[in-house]
Order: C-alpha cells, then sequence, then structure tokens
C-alpha cells in the first residue's frame, strides 16, 4: 500500500522529481536541487525506510513505484521528469516501467537493471555493531565506524542519518533492519521487460564499475531511446564528485525536451 513521502519543493516550472540512493535522504540534494530550481520546480522525495518518509516492513521497487505514483497524483503532477541515483534510479527505472505515461524524460545516474554484487556488507555490518543508544555524539560514532568504513565522505554520509533520540542517545532515519533484509532484492535485477520508450539518460562516473564504458545490449533493449554520458573525474556519487559538470548534463539533456 503507498504511504505519504516527505518532501521538500523548490522553485517553479516544469516538475522535476529527485530520488535519493541507498542510505540517502532528500537532505543530500538541497544544493543542486536549488541550483535546478532555477529553471524547475523541484521535488526531492524521502523514499521510504529512509529520511523523514514512514518505515514500513514492505520495501521493493515496485512499492517505491508505486509510492512515487501515489505522490505525483497527490501533487497533482501528470507529467514530470524524473531523475534517480543508485537505489533511486531503479526505482525510477521500475516506474518508467509500470507508468511511462507520467514521465516526460528520466535520469538515470550511475545505475542500471542489471544485478549487482553485495558492495555494502561491511557497511551494513559496521551500523548493526554501532552501539547508537548509548553514543554521546556523532564525532564518537564516526570514530567507532573508522576501522570499518575508513572513507570519509561515506562516514559522514552515513552519520548524517543519525539523530538524537528523546530518551537519549542516537537513532538512525533509515530502517536498518528492513534495509538489511531487503539488501537481496535490492541488488537483483529489475523485472522490466521493456521497451520504455521515454527518453533516458544514463549518467556514468568514470572512475565508477556500476555502469560499463557502453550501455549493454540487453539494457539498451529496454530503452531504446537512451544514451549514455560519462562525466571525467567522478565516482558513482556524480552529482557529488562533480556536481557543475552533472548540473551541465543534466540541463543539457532536458533542454531537450519539446513536448508539451
Amino acid at each position: 500500500m503507498p504511504i505519504d513521502l516527505a518532501y521538500h519543493s523548490f522553485g517553479s516550472g516544469p516538475p522535476l522529481v529527485i530520488l535519493h540512493g541507498l542510505f540517502g535522504c532528500k537532505e543530500n540534494w538541497r544544493s543542486l536541487a536549488r541550483q535546478l530550481a532555477q529553471q524547475f520546480q523541484i521535488f526531492t522525495l524521502d523514499q521510504r525506510n529512509h529520511g523523514q518518509s514512514p518505515h514500513t516492513k514492505d520495501f521493493s521497487y515496485q512499492v517505491m513505484a508505486d509510492d512515487l505514483l501515489a505522490f505525483l497524483n497527490s501533487q497533482q503532477l501528470e507529467r514530470v521528469h524524473l531523475l534517480g541515483h543508485s537505489m533511486g534510479g531503479k526505482t525510477a527505472m521500475q516506474f518508467a516501467d509500470s507508468y511511462p505515461q507520467r514521465l516526460k524524460r528520466l535520469i538515470i545516474e550511475d545505475i542500471s537493471p542489471i544485478a549487482y554484487s553485495p558492495r555494502h556488507l561491511e557497511i551494513f555490518a559496521a551500523l548493526n555493531q554501532l552501539p547508537i543508544k548509548q553514543l554521546s555524539s556523532r564525532g564518537e560514532a564516526d570514530r567507532l565506524l573508522q576501522a570499518t568504513v575508513p572513507d570519509l565522505p561515506v562516514r559522514q554520509f552515513l552519520l548524517k542519518n543519525l539523530q538524537r533520540h528523546p530518551e537519549g542517545g542516537f537513532a538512525w532515519r533509515f530502517n536498518l533492519p528492513v534495509l538489511r533484509g531487503s539488501y537481496p532484492e535490492l541488488i537483483s535485477a529489475l523485472k522490466i521487460e521493456g521497451p520504455i520508450e521515454v527518453p533516458t539518460l544514463f549518467v556514468r562516473g568514470e572512475h565508477s564499475d556500476y555502469l560499463p564504458l557502453q550501455l549493454p545490449p540487453s539494457v539498451a533493449t529496454v530503452f531504446p531511446l537512451a544514451h549514455l554520458q560519462p562525466i571525467a573525474e567522478a565516482g558513482h556519487w556524480v552529482h557529488a564528485d562533480q556536481p557543475t559538470a552533472f548540473l551541465r548534463t543534466v540541463l543539457a539533456f532536458l533542454d531537450e525536451d519539446t513536448g508539451p
């Protein structure tokens, strides 16, 4: 059953909806959203089990796609541009397969509909071992995570999800048990066949291995109107690593739209 998603809205103009990735939230997109809001009405959403949106046991790409449909209906948005990063990109592709008539253009950041290896197991283990109810500060959490999550930007990204608990200590904004339990499905291939005849841009980080140098034939068959744009000196978080180049790429693609 769809839920009401937490969101921020910026600007005015053609609507552009942005979906974050695993462990992310709408706040990750605030800076870029404000720049895009000069030309578009931007909606940054917290997907279920993330950020300020409700926590539920139901968690799948189809469920998240249905949440998005309910959101568009609640905002009376008939057709939108849709941008999704990583897990959010897979939600966006599932939505495009289920509800293509609601999309004008689709932007998928550094992900594809194929299955992926379990890359986040060490992060899940580290987060589960963190004694968040006994923590005194985010700094203490950062120190405890250093050994298992040595990359400072990744730790900072994760720790943005800590919130102080009224009775002391901290709690996660995301639903860690459900995310871990659903992880095998999150990294499995999407059950979509296409063709999805929505103009689609796949954005690839040069230093990321989530997308190959060219779209595989199986992906190109599902998305016949797609093309792939690499961005230099960027990893999996293309929008964070190279925000100016990412913004320029997104705007150039959306400027091609001349439909109603």
